[in-house]
């Protein structure tokens, strides 16, 4: 990921995709919900190693798809 890439996210000039937020996760061992909520969790790092593995495999509809259903995840624990 590019400096600009990530100050484009930063700044909301552009929106990272799942693998971006999955790689940016592991890189600061925090999870997901992290970016999306402002909240950490103990981080797996397998698991989130194991999850990106397998993202990464998945087309960019499939991956949107992922996100929508962390987010799920994400808002029925709250």
């Amino acid at each position: 990921m590019s400096v600009n890439q990530l100050s484009n996210i930063e700044n909301s000039h552009s929106v990272p995709t799942v693998e971006t937020i999955i790689k940016l996760s592991e890189a600061l061992c925090v999870t997901p919900d992290y970016f999306l909520l402002g909240l950490a969790k103990n981080v797996d790092k397998k698991s989130i190693t194991a999850i990106t593995q397998k993202a990464m495999l998945c087309t960019p509809k499939q991956q949107k798809l992922i996100g929508e259903f962390i987010s799920l995840l994400i808002n029925e624990n709250y």
